[in-house]
Order: structure tokens, then C-alpha cells, then sequence
């Protein structure tokens, strides 16, 4: 009889799951084994690494994967200065109280009995996710035995032991009051529960040649049972809290014993990215990083007690760690030799990109000692200029974009393979490849141009050679598309932010304490790794070679050998050719082996060492990284520039070598790759810079539309195909003017849109003079086609709609907003949204690359309301019985045909009680050996501190004016950092750029910590008398009546109410009508309010039916009360 074994499985491929062929690394590990990373160490800046995760024990030739791991936040750190002598029954008394038995292999390693002792609890020490898990678990045994406690106590009540009377005995009666004083015991603490978590004590010693240290992990007070750890740097040791837990830990050792620096990861993120750049599974090579052989130093700059938010301090110290300083040996020790390559996949929004003091010396990193700097590009797209500091807006440092293929959704997201099809085989080529290209690369782009260079003329570095598509390469490029939520360039400098691009999802290691082997990420964090191992490859075989390398070689190399990304969405036809998203991708996806025929190739090129810089400085005084044109004045006139090119040595700092920089002479060509960007022939340098002027003509590009351009600069006599020395991006929006169609027919309209998976599509606009917000509302059509879904149960699509508009000293934040919305067939889906008018407004509109299937939209339309207020801020006086006059008004031009109205329904709340604090003192001290920089910089700390007491249970959080809020762009090394401390000394909660908002109870003598970071104490001075703004929330709101006429306020007249059914809530445009706001009453202002104090809260105006009211985020009027 014949067995039926089921159907038959073939084998399934996992190059999806950690994707290495899209960038060429399989290809060129394939040819070059020993180029595998070997030699090459690549620091990676994040929210630390696991020592024991899966593959990253050591490399492919049997060396220790991770050479140091650091903490560079200080969250890890205990203060270890209290010194104690050893007992002579070989034991010595912790911080704790508890006796700590030495033993016999410690004693002997320290025979001076001199012992340094600290405490760390582990609920300040433990990743946020982990402290979740073990406060579960220790609860779930309390629980338990509380069961056991309660049942044991009820089973003793109501036992009857009468007396002759019939009256409980007094025996009885003394049992039973016991009994119910455990009950009501009981109750209270299961009321009152609070878990501390574990408190551990910590030894540090000296064995005559290096520092030790014991964390008693398991309070058990034995430290012989633990290991004996010294600075990771030395030999690799680290131990493990608990066998539950499996959280790993190392240490390292400062000032003289003095700190204990306790190091654990704060989150998964740099377990993983570590494991994308360098995991090595001998067993199971499949699954390797890219760059297998390379070995890794982990700095973690996310702080695990602001769940793995990055920090001034943790960031600073960092570069403290790798700048390198010959004149100070005596660092060295605390450090490893040489970083090659660094990782960062963090960022923040910015309001002033290119600058603050981190990114200055990311850049001299770069600039002078020759590091390569990756970052993520961000992942707050899909709109224009949405690049996050630093990644996605520094010149100088390199952003990576997030690419995503149809193989890495069925493989690594395991999609169905007939909604993201498979990539077998050769792409779809209608006709000839340059035909294709020269038609997608539109606005008459040239054929030096890199992108078509990158393809086209890629020959003379063997790109030929790959026609076969071995390993998954094509010699057009990679089918693949940005996700969605990838940021985009330029940045608002005109930068381009996102320089490259890199597959953006990965399954690779995490920590063990997650109790997961691997883990499936995606995001620029993971593009990022994957663009750092590929420099680790390039690194790899230049040192093997020998072959002459800086940073600027090796990015040119990249750049001009990246392959640009082909689809356009990822539907089952996607696979055709398309038109690039250069925004989302930069020059293309990283080629490992055309960028290292480059490096062999160009290695007798001595401009490739020089960096070139181009830059013009624009009418408001801003330096500009490239041409950007947004608004709508900008291109309606021919503009010309003077760009400043200025050229620097990256690699010698020495006399010879600025012997060398006085006699450089070169000429460089100049090349513009469209026809409206005009650029001399040519500009001879001579050592520092030249000007050259360049010309814009935007006045013929198609309206709504984005265009970009490059001047490219090349050495005279060199190969075109070679690439260019340097570029300078271009970028001209050329927003509609709605203008006369609004004031037409009171609205835009864009009609009959299709969208596929991944598929963006973007509306730009001119804002008309007086609006002040807008409705979007989109109509999709009343059925989606689907040839998997017909007939079927409703077909539900996912889609992001994004409005951007950059305003300058902004935070991204407060002027973009993005919507994930799901979307079916005839639905009509509406935004409101605040506007800049007079500026271009970005309505960026895309189905998620994860929701397969076609859908359109019949039509998507904006109208505009200029419904705004004079007043910026409405202030009731102490005293006063109503507020300062507040007008409203319809902006919007008053010969609108038709008159579009706004209906308005004034509303004023009081939310918040702010409350000014001033320094109650001031220290100002010089830090420790980890807080110095080259050249003996030291940096200083001011410690501010502040009082405070709350007569209620509030929540609250902290604001510290002009500090607050910024990262990346500050020039001071704080947001400050702070802590609340109780009355006890007890650690409420702690907080630094971006304060969130926490309950307090009700209490006195709470303390307040502020640190702030500089090495020039003069800036520290300036900030001696900063005020700490508490903000507390009220315990319910205070709504202030509002009136049309002052002696209604003032008098609370029903018949002037705004309420009132007589008061007209239409304005028409021009209109515009005061308002008065009551005080609030009595009885509604905080009993704990004291003098001083200010309620604040804010103003909504609008009446938009079923919408809710129109708050002007970020330029909405505050009311305030005092």
C-alpha cells in the first residue's frame, strides 16, 4: 500500500533574512574569503552589545569578536569611593549592611585588605523591557505566597472557644485579634505593594597591577561565587545576573577605583545592529553578518534610565573614546588603539541641521583621522526633507537610506510570494538599458551624470562582468523600493541626507535576556549595519593589499559605484524599471565589488585624499550645503550663486604636510547633469578654496513638481567613468500656485491617483497668503482591483499620508504630521492640518510597501481656511476679572469667489499650573579621566540644584527654557539631565532633553538635579542662574467662559456669551471680531497654587463638524493665568 508523505518541500532559501547579495557582499566574499572583515575594527555607537549573544563570540580566523564594550551614559556607574579594611574573619561590611565573605582567591589577590564598596540597584541598572519581565516574575511569587499568608490567616478565624457564659474566652479573644490584625495586614501591603527589585553590592580592588571588581549579583553575600572581573578591554570576561534573568554584564574601572562602571545593553537595537555588520556563525554561514571577520567595540550611548534614549554625556564621552591622542598615553589604557569604521543608528528631529557640538566632532573624526561614520538616514518619511540628526542631515557625515525587495517580504517577513513576487532570473528590460535610463533620469539629464554613470558607464570597472545577474546582482541596479517610512533628502540646508541606501531589514542576535536567539528588525538602524560592514569589507582588502585609503576615497569610491533602485512599488508587475527615488536611495544601493575595482583601480588619484567642499551662504546668513529651492518665489525668477569650493587634506596634520596642501595645485572640471543648472567649464584650485558663480533657471520645470540636479566636479584628464571627485546637489521644488483655483472654486483638486505597495506620490503646494490650516480629504474609489480578493470580504489597504513644510529655527516635529490610516474601497478619509502660509506645503501621499494590491483614488482635495488670532497669547491678570482683548480673524484674501467661511467656536482651557524655580546652589567641578578630551580639554559639570514641594499627588515634568528639547543641534552638553530625589534620597525618576510627564506624591523637600556639560566654563557661568520650569497638570481642566464684549466678561453677561444662540459663529474672509475671555472662578484655581504661580493652558477656535476643535499646534495663542 503507498503512503501518502504529504507534498513535497523544496529547499527555502534565507538570503532574505539577512540580505548580503543586494549590496554585493556574497559576490565579493565569494572571489575574496580573507577580505572578510579580517583586520578592520568597527566601533558601534548604540544601546550597548551583549557579549553572549549568538555569533558574536568570535571571528572567522578565531579572534575575540568584541575587542571593548563601554558605557559611555554613566547609568552603569557606582560610586565606589568609600574604602574599607578587611575583618580578620576574612569579611568586610557592604553599603547594604549586609557581611560579604571574601574568600580565599580574593584575599589573596589583594593582600593590602584595602577594599572599595558600592551598592547599585538593579531597577537602575536593568533594561527597561528586562525590568518588566522580572517585576512580573517576582510579583507572580509574591502573589503566590500571599495566597498562602491569607488562606493560613483565614483558616484561624472563627474558630469558636466559648467560656461557661457563652462569650469567646480571653484566649480566644486574643487569638482572634491577632487574626484580624493579619487579615487587615495583609490587605494593606497587597494595597501598598512596592517592588524595589534587587540591591547589589559592589567590590572593587587592586591586585597590584589591575583594578578588580565583585558584584554581588545574587545577594547571597559570598563573593567567591561570582567571578572576578576586570576592565573588558583586558581579556573578555563578563559574568551574568541570574540564571532567570540572563542579563550579561562586564566592567570597567575608573579614577583610581573610585567608579565602578557596570556595563549592560539597554535595549536589543546594538546587540542587533552589531550582529548585521559582524555576526559569524562557522556552522551556519548563511546567516553571517556582512562583514563576518571584523571585530567590534561597542559604546553604549543609550541610556537604559531613560529607556536607551541617547544623551550629550553618553554621546561626548564617545568621541572622547575614539578620537585618537597620541599626547596622552596614560588614556590608552581605558581605551582600544584605532577605530576603522563607526555605526550609529540613532537620531533625533533637529531645528538647525549641520550643527551642535556632537556633529562637529563626528565630522573632525571623519575630516581629520580619517574614520569612516555611518548613520541612519531616519525613519520619519516618506516626505521630503525628513532626514533626523545626524544621519539624515550632515554633509559630512554618511546617511543611509532603507531599501526593501520583494525577496526580503517572502523570505525574511514571509509574505505571500504572489502579493511581493520573487526575483528569479533577469529583470524585465523592454528595451535597451540606456534608452530606459536616459528616459526615467529626466530634465535632460546628461550622461555624466552619476546615477546614469553609475550604470551606464560602470563598464570600464568590469560591471559587465556581473550581466550574468550572479549572485542576485544586476548590472541595471537593485529591484528593490525605499520603505515607506525611510526619511528622504535634502536635508534643509540642501544637503542631499541620504547619501546611499542599504537593505533595511535583518533577522540577527539579541540579547539573551530576551530569550530569543534572533529577531526580525527593520528600519535605517538596520540598513545602516548593513552599509558598515560593507566598508568593513573594502577596509578588509585595502589593509590585505595595502592599498593607500582615506575616508574621502573610500566614500567616493562607494558613491560612484552605488546601483540605483529600480522599482517604483512592489506589486506583482512592479518589476519593470522606474524612475529612482534618489531622495530615498542618494547615489544608490552600496556595491561592494564595483566600489573596491575603484579603490584598486584609483589608487594613483592623490585628489581622491582631498576634501572637497562646496557651500554658499544664503540671504539670511545660513551656509548652505547645496542649492534648495521650496517655495514658490524661488522659482519664479533665474537665480544665480556664488558656491565656495574649498579643498583640505584628509589625512596630515604635520608640517610636511601643510607643506604639501601650500603647493596643491589641481584643475577640476565642472559638469552640471541638466540643462537649467549652468556652471563655468572649469575652476583651477591652488590649495584652500575658489568661488565660482552658478546659475538656476527653474522658471520652465513643470509646476508641482520636485527636480533635482548635480554639479559634478572631475580631475582634468580623468575618466568620466571613474566618477566625479565631488558633488553638489540641486533641488527645486516647484509648488502649485492654488491661489486662483481656491479663490475659484474654494478648493484644490488632484484626480484619479493609483497607488501600488510602497508607491508614493507627492502634491506639492504654494499656501495661500492667510491660510492658516487646510482639510485633505481623499476619495478612493469604490472598488480595488485584486486578482486575489474578487468578489470576496472587503479588501483593506494601509496607507500614510504625510504633510511636510521646513520652517527655519523649527523642529521637524511641530511642522510635519504623519497618518497611518486603513483604508477601503469608497471610503473617504479627512485630515486637518495647521499651515505656514506664504510657504510650500508637502501633502506626500503612499500605500505602505506591506499592503499588497492596487488601489486608487478618485480624488483627493484641500481646502484651505484662514480662520487664525492676533493675539499671541491671552493673558488674564492677577486680579482681573476677564482677559486682555483677543481677536479672531479669516485671513484668507476677501475677493474669494466663492466667500469660503469658517466656522468658529472659541474655546480656553487651563491644563497646567507652571511654576519658575531658581537655583537654590550651584557646583561647578572638573570630571573625571573619561571626561577628557585630546589635548588635555577637560570637561566641566555644573550641578545645579532646586527645592520644591507639592501640597498634592501631581503629575508633572520639567522644562528648562532654551535647553529643552534640543540634542544634536545644542552646542552644551545637556537638555540638562536631571533627577528628582524625595525627602529620603529616594531616586523618583530621571530625564534630559526630552522630559515626559510623571506622578509625584504629595510631599515636601523634593530635590531637584540639573547637569550641564562643557569644557569652556565660561558658557557653564551664563548658566548659573537658569530657572527650572515645574509644569504640573491640574487635577481636572478649568474651562474659561468666553464673551463677545468685555462687560459681558467682566459682568458674565448669559446674553454675550459665545455660547449664546444669537452669536454668529461664521467669518467670512477679512473678517475679523474680538473676544474676551472670563477669569477663571475661585473655587477652580489649585489650593496649592502659591504666588508666582501661572496657569497655562491653550485655545481652540475652529467649528468644524464632526472634527472636533482646531488647535493651533505650535503657533496656537496660550492662555495664562496668574
Amino acid at each position: 500500500m503507498e503512503v501518502y508523505h504529504g507534498p513535497e518541500l523544496g529547499p527555502v532559501s534565507r538570503e532574505g533574512f539577512l540580505p548580503k547579495q543586494w549590496i554585493g557582499a556574497t559576490e565579493f566574499l565569494s572571489k575574496n574569503a580573507a577580505f572578510d572583515g579580517r583586520g578592520v575594527v568597527v566601533g558601534v555607537l548604540d544601546t550597548g552589545v551583549d557579549p553572549g549573544a549568538a555569533g558574536l563570540s568570535e571571528t572567522t580566523d578565531g579572534k575575540r569578536k568584541i575587542l571593548d564594550i563601554v558605557d559611555c551614559t554613566g547609568g552603569g556607574d557606582v560610586d565606589t569611593s568609600t574604602v574599607v579594611q578587611e575583618n580578620e574573619d576574612g569579611t568586610i561590611t557592604g553599603i547594604s549592611g549586609r557581611t560579604l565573605a571574601l574568600g580565599e582567591k580574593i584575599r589573596e589577590l589583594n593582600p593590602s585588605g584595602k577594599y572599595h564598596i558600592g551598592i547599585k540597584s538593579a531597577y537602575e541598572l536593568f533594561p527597561r523591557n528586562l525590568i518588566t519581565r522580572i517585576r512580573k516574575e517576582r510579583r507572580d511569587k509574591w502573589t503566590e505566597q500571599h495566597r498562602l499568608a491569607k488562606a493560613k490567616a483565614r483558616s484561624a478565624d472563627g474558630k469558636d472557644e466559648e467560656g461557661p457564659s457563652g462569650d469567646p474566652t480571653p484566649q480566644k479573644k486574643l487569638e482572634q485579634g491577632e487574626v484580624d490584625c493579619q487579615i487587615a495586614q495583609l490587605k494593606a501591603i497587597e494595597k501598598d505593594y512596592k517592588d524595589p527589585g534587587q540591591i547589589f553590592d559592589c567590590v572593587v580592588f587592586n591586585d597590584g597591577e589591575n583594578w578588580r571588581a565583585i558584584v554581588d549579583s545574587e545577594e547571597s553575600g559570598q563573593l567567591s561565587h561570582y567571578k572576578i572581573l576586570e576592565n573588558y578591554r583586558l581579556n573578555g570576561v563578563y559574568a551574568t545576573f541570574g540564571e532567570h534573568d540572563l542579563l550579561n554584564y562586564c566592567v570597567n574601572i575608573y579614577d583610581e577605583g573610585n567608579v565602578l562602571s557596570i556595563v549592560v545593553d539597554a535595549g536589543h537595537h546594538g546587540t542587533h545592529v552589531a550582529g548585521t555588520i559582524a555576526a559569524n556563525y562557522p556552522d551556519n554561514p548563511e546567516m553571517n553578518g556582512v562583514a563576518p571577520g571584523c571585530q567590534i567595540v561597542s559604546l553604549k550611548i543609550g541610556d537604559s534610565r531613560l529607556g536607551s534614549m541617547e544623551t550629550h554625556q553618553g554621546l561626548i564621552r564617545a568621541m572622547a573614546y575614539l578620537t585618537p591622542d597620541d599626547s596622552e598615553n596614560d588614556r590608552r589604557r581605558h581605551k582600544i588603539d584605532y577605530c576603522d569604521a563607526l555605526n550609529m543608528s540613532y537620531g533625533e528631529a533637529t531645528s538647525r541641521p549641520d550643527s551642535g557640538r556632537f556633529i562637529e566632532m563626528a565630522c573632525k573624526l571623519v575630516e581629520k583621522h580619517n574614520i569612516m561614520f555611518i548613520f541612519s538616514a531616519g525613519n520619519a518619511g516618506p516626505g521630503i526633507t525628513t532626514g533626523t540628526a545626524p544621519g539624515g542631515t550632515s554633509s559630512v557625515l554618511i546617511g543611509i537610506g532603507a531599501y526593501v525587495t520583494p525577496e526580503m517580504a517572502t523570505q525574511a517577513y514571509s509574505f505571500i510570494d504572489e502579493e511581493f513576487y520573487q526575483v528569479t532570473g533577469e529583470l524585465k528590460e523592454p528595451r535597451s538599458e540606456t534608452e530606459d535610463l536616459l528616459d526615467y533620469y529626466s530634465d535632460n539629464d546628461s550622461l555624466d551624470s552619476p546615477y546614469l554613470n553609475g550604470i551606464v558607464d560602470k563598464r570600464t570597472v568590469g560591471a559587465q562582468q556581473n550581466k550574468s545577474q550572479q549572485n542576485g546582482l544586476s548590472t541595471l541596479g537593485v529591484p528593490g523600493i525605499p520603505y515607506t517610512w525611510c526619511s528622504r533628502g535634502p536635508t534643509p540646508n540642501g544637503a542631499m541626507g541620504v547619501n546611499l541606501c542599504a537593505p533595511g531589514g535583518a533577522i540577527a542576535p539579541v540579547p539573551e535576556w530576551t530569550l530569543r536567539k534572533k529577531m526580525l528588525l527593520n528600519g535605517t538602524s538596520m540598513a545602516a549595519p548593513s552599509a558598515t560592514g560593507s566598508v568593513a569589507l573594502l577596509l578588509s582588502m585595502c589593509k590585505s593589499k595595502g592599498i593607500k585609503y582615506t575616508s574621502n576615497r573610500v566614500r567616493n569610491a562607494l558613491e560612484n559605484s552605488a546601483k540605483p533602485l529600480l522599482l517604483q512599488n512592489l506589486s506583482p508587475s512592479g518589476n519593470q524599471l522606474k524612475h529612482p527615488d534618489r531622495f530615498g536611495s542618494g547615489a544608490g544601493s552600496v556595491n561592494v565589488p564595483l566600489a573596491a575595482d575603484l579603490l584598486k583601480q584609483s589608487a594613483d588619484t592623490p585628489e581622491l585624499d582631498v576634501q572637497f567642499s562646496m557651500s554658499y551662504m544664503n540671504s539670511t546668513g545660513i551656509r548652505m550645503s547645496g542649492i534648495y529651492l521650496r517655495d514658490i518665489h524661488d522659482s519664479r525668477l533665474v537665480r544665480r550663486f556664488m558656491i565656495q569650493l574649498d579643498c583640505m587634506k584628509s589625512d596630515d596634520d604635520s608640517a610636511a604636510g601643510k607643506a604639501a596642501a601650500s603647493r596643491f595645485e589641481s584643475l577640476i572640471l565642472l559638469k552640471s547633469t541638466v540643462q537649467w543648472v549652468k556652471t563655468p567649464k572649469s575652476v583651477a584650485l591652488f590649495g584652500g578654496g575658489r568661488s565660482f558663480p552658478v546659475t538656476v533657471d527653474p522658471t520652465g520645470l513643470d509646476e508641482g513638481e520636485i527636480h533635482c540636479a548635480e554639479i559634478l566636479g572631475y580631475k582634468d584628464g580623468s575618466s568620466s567613468g571613474s566618477g566625479p571627485l565631488f558633488r553638489f546637489p540641486v533641488t527645486v521644488i516647484k509648488p502649485h500656485d492654488v491661489e486662483d483655483e481656491v479663490s475659484r472654486t474654494g478648493a484644490f483638486v488632484v484626480k484619479n491617483l493609483e497607488f501600488s505597495a510602497g508607491e508614493v506620490k507627492r502634491i506639492f503646494l504654494h499656501v495661500p497668503s492667510g491660510a492658516s490650516h487646510c482639510t485633505i480629504s481623499m476619495n478612493f474609489a469604490n472598488h480595488f482591483p485584486s486578482s486575489h480578493n474578487e468578489g470576496k470580504a472587503p479588501i483593506i489597504r494601509r496607507f500614510v499620508i504625510q504633510t511636510v513644510q521646513t520652517v527655519k529655527e523649527r523642529s521637524p516635529n511641530d511642522t510635519r504630521l504623519t497618518f497611518y490610516d486603513s483604508v477601503a474601497a469608497g471610503m473617504v478619509l479627512c485630515k486637518q492640518i495647521c499651515v505656514e502660509d506664504e510657504q510650500t506645503l508637502e501633502i506626500c501621499v503612499s500605500q505602505l510597501w506591506s499592503s499588497p494590491g492596487t488601489t486608487v483614488v478618485d480624488k483627493v482635495r484641500v481646502i484651505f481656511g484662514g480662520l487664525d488670532v492676533y493675539s499671541n497669547s491671552l493673558n488674564v491678570g492677577a486680579g482681573s476679572l476677564c482677559s486682555d482683548r483677543f481677536d479672531i480673524i479669516n485671513r484668507l484674501k476677501t475677493n474669494s469667489t466663492p466667500r469660503t467661511p469658517c466656522l468658529c467656536d472659541p474655546k480656553a482651557v487651563l491644563t497646567h499650573l507652571e511654576r519658575s524655580l531658581a537655583p537654590t546652589s550651584t557646583i561647578l567641578k572638573a570630571l573625571g579621566e573619561r571626561d577628557r578630551l585630546p589635548n588635555n580639554r577637560q570637561i566641566y559639570e555644573l550641578i545645579l540644584t532646586y527645592n520644591f514641594s507639592l501640597a498634592e499627588t501631581a503629575e508633572l515634568k520639567i522644562h528648562f527654557p532654551g535647553l529643552s528639547g534640543h540634542v544634536y543641534e545644542s552646542a552644551l552638553e545637556g537638555g540638562p539631565f536631571h533627577m528628582i530625589f524625595d525627602s529620603n534620597k529616594k531616586l523618583c525618576f530621571t530625564a534630559d532633553c526630552y522630559p515626559s510627564a510623571k506622578k509625584l506624591e504629595k510631599g515636601k523637600g523634593y530635590v531637584l538635579r540639573a547637569a550641564i556639560r562643557h569644557e569652556n566654563t565660561s558658557y557653564l557661568d551664563e548658566l548659573k542662574n537658569l530657572s527650572a520650569i515645574l509644569r504640573i497638570k491640574l487635577a481636572s481642566d478649568v474651562s474659561l467662559e468666553c464673551f463677545s464684549t468685555q462687560q459681558g466678561a467682566l459682568l458674565g453677561l448669559a446674553d454675550k456669551k459665545t455660547k449664546n444662540s444669537s452669536w454668529n459663529d461664521v467669518l467670512f474672509p477679512g473678517e475679523k471680531r474680538p473676544l474676551y475671555f472670563s477669569a477663571p472662578k475661585r473655587g477652580s484655581i489649585p489650593k496649592h497654587a502659591v504666588a508666582g504661580d501661572s496657569l497655562v493652558g491653550s485655545v481652540t477656535i475652529d467649528k468644524t463638524p464632526n472634527r472636533g476643535g482646531l488647535e493651533f499646534s505650535g503657533k496656537n495663542p496660550r492662555v495664562k493665568s496668574w
